[in-house]
């Protein structure tokens, strides 16, 4: 079935194959922020920790995978399965830089 849903949805531009989906991390000052856009819209995610950014982040992914299903969207079975690596980067942010 994935065979075939890929060959349907290929050349469609909101589809891409995605093995490790990179996630940066920021720093905000008060709170640790991760986000992606890279499945079927923005996914964010906060925390006062850093490791709790990444477990909240988990959390809402995968309640977005599951609302993004249920409302007919297009979502690729490995993706729905989680069969992908999420790799986390932290990006530093200098908020008092003369620009």
């Amino acid at each position: 079935m994935e065979i075939a849903s890929q060959t349907l949805y290929r050349g469609v531009g909101f589809l891409k194959v995605i093995d490790k989906l990179k996630v940066p991390i920021n720093w905000t000052g008060n709170n640790y922020c991760a986000g992606t856009d890279e499945i079927n819209g923005l996914i964010l995610a906060t925390h006062k920790t850093y490791n709790g950014v990444k477990a909240e982040f988990e959390a809402v992914l995968k309640s977005h995978i599951k609302s993004s299903v249920e409302n007919g969207d297009y979502i690729p079975y490995y993706i729905q399965e989680s069969d992908f690596e999420i790799e986390y980067e932290m990006v530093k942010i200098d908020y008092f830089s003369e620009n």
